[in-house]
């Protein structure tokens, strides 16, 4: 993942763009961060129940979380078998993503 120097020089430089603190650049790029990880995880669970497989490998390799879940507390291993999407369920399996978090 990233790491907290990485993030701190990243802050700085967005500091110094936007003309404000450290501080507040920094809290915003978490903000930025934490959103794209949200996508990401969105992006999995769609792709795995639709199939996508290059999409899937894509989100996979940007770092999605695998424990993401559905509404049903599923991961993205149901709808992708739901589907018959086999390609992508050896994927997910292969990646070590169990069925069900909890």
């Amino acid at each position: 993942m990233i790491s907290e120097i990485c993030v701190d020089s990243v802050a700085g430089v967005m500091a110094a763009l936007l003309g404000t603190s450290v501080f507040y650049a920094g809290e915003l790029l978490l903000v930025v961060l934490e959103t794209f990880l949200l996508l990401l995880s969105i992006d999995l669970l769609l792709a795995s129940a639709e199939g996508r497989l290059e999409i899937l490998k894509m989100t996979l390799a940007a770092g999605a979380d695998l424990r993401s879940t559905n509404r049903y507390g599923g991961t993205a291993l149901i709808p992708a078998s739901h589907h018959g999407h086999v390609e992508t369920v050896r994927e997910l399996r292969d990646e070590g993503l169990p069925a069900i978090y909890g």
